[in-house]
């Protein structure tokens, strides 16, 4: 029975990956629709690593620096991040639209069009309430890595400040980096879990904004919470089965994205319908066998 159960029930994560490539390869333009984004990210990317790299020269000199270092290395990048995601969400609200029949192409100026949304407020209330609670999930992963990178830079400066390394302070560091990793692999452990468990807000959002049912930020993340019970593992194979092209996508600067993203984009949607079916034929299951 058990097995039973299983192959009736059970989605697969490369049937969902089909359907998104045979949607990706019939839609006009859909290999346009990332091309905008790519491309302020190689931009971004080459203007960023000089200063990257600037920034690590600096710290070598000086241990502690300026606030003006810190803000040119964290604040635009933080405001592009922003920008970045804002675009994924168009891209993944254009590609619903797509699988959902509601048009039949994308071009790519749709790389920007929530932007002009007439629900903009709320998608983007949706996005940073979502974003505020992974981050907070994510605070104990983020401190474990904060004092591994702490005690990394604190031994490379202890090894090249002097003639002769400070045994002291590599001691230190050596500790800071072992707490560090241990910590920083306990907050991964409790973060996962809460990120699949928002893993369905954004196509979500797109359903009830299109059927005029959205009530407001929580009421989504409390939906993408029930329905992802018992779907956080499919939903972990799902991105991990792209890991492959994340690499690839690194390596050629990100340029490989223009294929990439959509393609992701349209997995995510199918999945979507894929817990939806699959909860749907279970419920039905589950009352067939009630007397």
């Amino acid at each position: 029975m058990l097995h039973y159960w299983k192959e009736v029930f059970m989605f697969s994560v490369q049937q969902i990956r089909a359907k998104a490539r045979q949607t990706i390869a019939e839609t006009p333009g859909a290999y346009l629709i990332a091309l905008i984004p790519v491309i302020m990210g190689v931009l971004i990317n080459l203007m960023t690593s000089s200063e990257s790299n600037n920034l690590v020269l600096q710290l070598i000199n000086n241990p502690v620096p300026s606030p003006s270092h810190i803000i040119n290395a964290t604040a635009f990048p933080f405001l592009y991040g922003i920008l970045v995601d804002l675009m994924g969400l168009s891209i993944s609200f254009a590609l619903f639209q797509i699988i959902y029949k509601l048009r039949e192409k994308v071009q790519a100026k749709d790389a920007f069009t929530i932007f002009n949304h007439q629900r903009f407020g709320s998608i983007l209330a949706t996005y940073l309430v979502k974003a505020i609670l992974l981050f907070l999930w994510g605070l104990v992963a983020t401190i474990g890595l904060s004092v591994m990178l702490g005690g990394a830079i604190l031994s490379l400066v202890a090894t090249i400040s002097t003639p002769a390394p400070q045994e002291n302070l590599l001691v230190i560091a050596g500790f800071m980096m072992i707490i560090g990793l241990l910590v920083m692999i306990a907050g991964i452990a409790l973060f996962l879990p809460q990120f699949f468990a928002y893993f369905l807000v954004e196509p979500l959002l797109f359903d009830q904004l299109t059927h005029n049912t959205y009530t407001g930020p929580m009421a989504v993340i409390k939906e993408s919470r029930r329905l992802m019970k018992g779907y956080k593992m499919q939903g972990f194979v799902l991105n991990l089965s792209f890991i492959g092209w994340y690499i690839l996508t690194f390596i050629s600067f990100g340029i490989v994205g223009i294929y990439v993203i959509p393609y992701y984009h349209t997995s995510h949607i199918y999945f979507y319908q894929a817990v939806l079916d699959d909860r749907a034929i279970k419920e039905k299951f589950v009352q067939s066998m009630m007397p």
